[in-house]
């Protein structure tokens, strides 16, 4: 009798915990069928997020990292308004709107950081001075070259922008206009898409390609693609082979130097706080890029006896790399005319010619830089200012963005993820304009406020994001889930 009883006993064991599983099976399934409709309407609201004030906003900055230099000159039809402008100052005139006649955001409001805000006041002095010492015969030209200090001035208004709308929505915005860059910039820099002209929309053909902020916005896709961790394998694998590919064969020495540099930084500050590089390594990666950075420019720019060879033998004789030396040379001689002409003035030398002006052809330097009257730039954000702003305006420009950077970097540091893609994209931009006109364009810097925005999000602003498995570290870059900035 025993023995039958015991096998009794032992079944019903069995039995209650066969049921206990399928009871928790089933527990567990409808926490996750909650969890799942919680998701969906989170996204669902989070997208609602981009038309207000805060989207608008920061979609205006989007755009120019969507369409690159020709996404910048979309105007509406029949006025002079930009769209890319549009989108970012109505945005943040009505995001300030919101503030100020919002009882409750008036007491919960967050405020700029203290640099920020004071480098703000020290661009609207500078501004302040050059309308005082312009001479205001340039007209349009006048305010076309105080834009980019009037976006700079705007950019805690910006960063404020950026964390009303929050990281994870950011993200989504950075992937999608990554996505589309590459859609169209890999097929057009092989030749595969040709220039559309689009007539009154935009001052440039649709699909224009400029290969040094094009590359850099390649390097950016990488960056921003490899942490797009829910997009289909095989979706994500191809945009980042394409994003690769666009890089390498764009031919700007100047657009792959700072897509490098981006891609560098990413590296050594956007790992999950989990994993760490090893002195050597980052050692290692540091002096390695140092070395080949100068190398391959002057490979690039004096290519040896086999190059050229190897060259005739696969037929390349694009015009670009043969005179890339006496581009280089070309460009050194302009600088050192400007600087000179700027400093045979005391005026000139503290104050500058001016906005609207043209320091570019009064000091002789227009025949080394094409000899095109239209080019009022120097190919490089610091001489360029240093002629118009003075030796006071340049230096406070150059210090505010020195200050920023620092600012930038310890967030980034501490929080990783989208705020290092963010410090990484404002500091390439800065180093891909020093050898073009990029940073005083508004496809130059219109991402470059967009990367402050990234680099100084608060750790509060991240929420859900469908592009990560939600778990802390899985992501390739970035801290990962909700408890970072990379969503």
């Amino acid at each position: 009798m025993a023995r039958p009883l015991l096998r009794r006993a032992g079944g019903g064991r069995a039995h209650r915990h066969l049921l206990d599983r399928v009871a928790k099976s089933a527990h567990e399934s409808v926490k996750m069928s909650k969890r799942r409709t919680a998701d969906s309407l989170t996204d669902t609201q989070g997208y609602g997020r981009w038309l207000t004030p805060a989207g608008i906003c920061i979609s205006g900055l989007l755009v120019p990292i969507a369409g690159g230099r020709w996404g910048s000159y979309l105007s509406i039809p029949g006025t002079p308004l930009y769209i890319a402008d549009l989108l970012a100052l109505g945005g943040a005139a009505f995001f300030v709107l919101q503030r100020v006649t919002s009882p409750q955001n008036s007491r919960t409001a967050q405020r700029a950081p203290l640099p920020l805000r004071l480098g703000a006041a020290l661009l609207v002095g500078v501004i302040l001075i050059a309308l005082l010492t312009t001479p205001w015969v340039g007209g349009i030209l006048v305010i076309r070259d105080l834009f980019p200090l009037l976006y700079l001035a705007l950019t805690p208004l910006f960063v404020l922008a950026a964390g009303a709308l929050g990281g994870a929505q950011i993200f989504r915005g950075l992937v999608v206009a990554c996505t589309i860059h590459t859609l169209w910039f890999a097929p057009a820099i092989f030749r595969l898409l040709p220039p559309i002209p689009i007539g009154a929309v935009s001052e440039l053909p649709l699909f224009t390609t400029r290969s040094d902020i094009d590359l850099l916005i390649s390097a950016l896709s990488i960056a921003v693609l490899v942490m797009a961790r829910e997009m289909p394998v095989l979706v994500r694998s191809t945009f980042i082979l394409a994003s690769i590919a666009s890089l390498f064969g764009g031919g700007s020495r100047a657009g792959l130097a700072s897509g490098l540099v981006l891609l560098l930084i990413a590296l050594l500050l956007a790992r999950p706080r989990g994993s760490r590089l090893s002195p050597t390594v980052v050692g290692v990666a540091l002096l390695g890029t140092a070395g080949a950075l100068p190398l391959a420019a002057t490979v690039l720019m004096d290519p040896p006896e086999w190059m050229r060879a190897l060259t005739r033998i696969l037929g390349d004789n694009t015009a670009e790399q043969s005179t890339a030396r006496n581009t280089w040379d070309a460009r050194i001689y302009a600088w050192t005319r400007i600087v000179e002409y700027t400093a045979a003035d005391q005026g000139r030398f503290l104050f500058g010619s001016g906005a609207g002006s043209h320091p570019i052809r009064d000091s002789g330097a227009l025949i080394y830089l094409s000899g095109d009257p239209s080019v009022r730039a120097a190919h490089n954000f610091v001489i360029t200012w240093f002629a118009m702003f003075g030796l006071i305006g340049v230096l406070s420009v150059v210090l505010v963005l020195v200050v920023w950077a620092l600012v930038a970097t310890g967030q980034a540091r501490q929080q990783r993820g989208l705020n290092a893609v963010g410090l990484a994209l404002f500091v390439s931009l800065l180093v891909a304009g020093l050898a073009g006109v990029i940073v005083e364009s508004p496809f130059g810097y219109m991402p470059l406020i967009l990367g402050m925005c990234c680099a100084l999000l608060p750790t509060h602003s991240s929420v859900h994001t469908p592009f990560t498995t939600g778990v802390r570290g899985t992501a390739f870059i970035g801290s990962g889930g909700r408890d970072g900035n990379l969503p």
